[in-house]
C-alpha cells in the first residue's frame, strides 16, 4: 500500500470507518441486553470488573468478524482495527472516562462502545496522518490503509447480519464464560462414587438425569473384574454440578433457565427442546473451563433434608396426619412393606443418584420418593450393594 493515499482510497477508508461505527453501535444496542440477561438468569450482581474485562469482552466480540466465511479481507482488517484500538487501551493510557470506576459491567460496556466510536472518528478526520498506523491483536497486524481494500457492509446488506450474528454470539459466550469462571461458581464433585452394574446404559441414563437435573454433568468409568476375591466388573458413576455454595445438604445449583441458556446439549449430540440458546456443549463447560472443583462427601447417617427436593419432608408428622395429608402409615396399610420397597427400587432404577441420597438422608429421601410424611421415630437402613459388598436382610422375628 502506498504511503500517500489517493483521494479514492481516503474516501473508501472513511466510508468503512463510518460503517464500522454503525456496526459498533448496533453491537452495543443488541449486546447490552446479553449482559443483563446473564445477570438475570444467574441472579447475581457481579459489580465492577475493570477496564481489561470489557476490552477483552469487546475484542472477543469483534474478533469473531474475521472468522466469518465470506467476510473477505475488509472483515479481517476491520476486526483487527477495532480490536487493536481496544488492546492499546489496556497496554497504555485509556481514554479519561474509561479510567473511572463504574457501578457495573453494563456501564463499562457503554463507555467502551462510545470511546471506540470516538477513536474511529479521530481516524476518520485525519486519514492521511494515520495512514500507516498499526493495529495489532492476537498476533495479527494491520494498518488503517488496509481498510481501503474492500467495503464494510451497512445494516441494509445481508452480510452485515452475517457478521453481526457471529459478533453477538461471541459476546454472549464471553459474558457467560467470564462470569462463571471469575465469580463465586464452583463445580460440586459428589462423593462417594456410585457403583452401577457392568451393563449400565450410561447414554440413556444421562439424558433422563440431566432432564431432571439440568445443572449437572456426570462421568461413568468402567471397572474390570481384577480376579481378586469379592471383586466384580462394574461402572463407577460420578456426578458433578455447576453451583454456588454447594454442601452436604444443598447442591446450590444454578437456575434451570440459566442451564437451558448455557448448555447446547444434555449429553454429547443430544439437543433438547428446553434449550433457549445453547452457548456451549455441556461437557466443555465442565472439562475445558478450568472451573474450581470442590469435593463434597455425603456420609452415611441421618441429616437435615437438602433444599429444593421434589417433596420436602413435612416437618410435623402428627400435624400432617391430623390435617389428612399423606403419611407413611396410610401408605403402609395400602401397599404393605413389599409395595413400599418396590416403589423405592423403581425410583432408584430411574434415578441412580438416589442411591447416595438414601444412604446420607434415608428418611428424607423416602419422604420425597413416596410423597408421604415420615415420622422421626421410624429408622431406615439402606445399604448399596457393589463389588465385594452384599447385604442380607434379617426379617422381623
Amino acid at each position: 500500500m502506498s504511503t500517500t493515499p489517493t483521494d479514492e482510497q481516503i474516501l473508501q477508508v472513511k466510508s468503512n470507518l463510518v460503517a464500522m461505527q454503525k456496526f459498533n453501535d448496533y453491537a452495543y444496542l443488541h449486546g447490552n441486553p446479553l449482559i443483563a440477561n446473564c445477570y438475570a438468569l444467574l441472579s447475581e450482581d457481579q459489580g465492577d470488573r475493570g477496564l481489561a474485562v470489557v476490552d477483552n469482552m469487546m475484542c472477543s466480540m469483534f474478533f469473531a468478524i474475521g472468522s466469518v466465511e465470506g467476510a473477505g479481507p475488509v472483515g479481517a482488517f476491520a476486526a483487527n482495527t477495532m480490536c487493536g484500538i481496544l488492546a492499546a487501551w489496556t497496554a497504555g493510557t485509556a481514554p479519561p472516562d474509561m479510567g473511572a470506576t463504574f457501578a457495573s459491567l453494563i456501564s463499562r460496556f457503554n463507555a467502551a462502545s462510545v470511546d471506540l466510536d470516538n477513536q474511529m472518528a479521530i481516524y476518520h478526520d485525519s486519514i492521511e496522518a494515520n495512514w500507516n498506523t498499526v493495529f495489532t491483536y492476537n498476533g495479527q497486524t494491520s494498518t488503517l490503509s488496509d481498510l481501503a481494500n474492500g467495503v464494510f457492509p451497512l445494516e441494509g446488506d445481508p452480510e452485515f447480519f452475517l457478521l453481526m450474528d457471529a459478533c453477538l454470539w461471541a459476546l454472549d459466550q464471553y459474558i457467560w464464560k467470564y462470569i462463571l469462571t471469575n465469580g463465586a461458581y464452583t463445580v460440586a464433585d459428589w462423593q462417594p462414587e456410585t457403583s452401577m452394574p457392568a451393563n449400565f446404559d450410561f447414554v440413556s441414563w444421562e439424558a433422563s438425569f440431566f432432564s431432571a437435573h439440568p445443572s449437572y454433568w456426570a462421568t461413568c468409568v468402567y471397572h474390570q473384574d481384577s480376579g481378586s476375591c469379592g471383586d466384580s466388573s462394574c461402572n463407577y458413576l460420578t456426578q458433578f454440578n455447576l453451583s454456588t455454595g454447594a454442601s452436604q445438604y444443598h447442591d446450590g445449583h444454578i437456575s434451570d433457565d440459566a442451564c437451558n441458556y448455557l448448555f447446547a446439549d444434555r449429553a454429547p449430540g443430544q439437543t433438547y427442546a428446553e434449550c433457549t440458546r445453547g452457548l456451549f456443549p455441556r461437557a466443555d463447560v465442565f472439562t475445558t473451563w478450568s472451573l474450581v472443583y470442590k469435593q463434597i462427601w455425603l456420609y452415611y447417617g441421618s441429616a437435615p433434608a437438602p433444599l429444593g427436593w421434589e417433596y420436602p419432608l413435612i416437618g410435623d408428622y402428627l400435624q400432617a396426619k391430623k390435617e389428612g395429608k399423606p403419611v407413611l402409615s396410610t401408605l403402609f396399610a395400602e401397599i404393605g412393606a413389599d409395595g413400599i420397597k418396590a416403589r423405592i427400587l423403581d425410583a432408584v432404577k430411574r434415578d441412580p443418584s438416589l442411591r447416595v441420597s438414601l444412604q446420607s438422608h434415608p428418611r428424607e429421601t423416602m419422604a420425597s420418593i413416596l410423597r408421604v410424611a415420615v415420622p422421626p421415630s421410624v429408622v431406615f437402613s439402606f445399604i448399596s450393594e457393589g463389588p465385594g459388598r452384599w447385604a442380607l436382610v434379617l426379617p422381623w422375628p
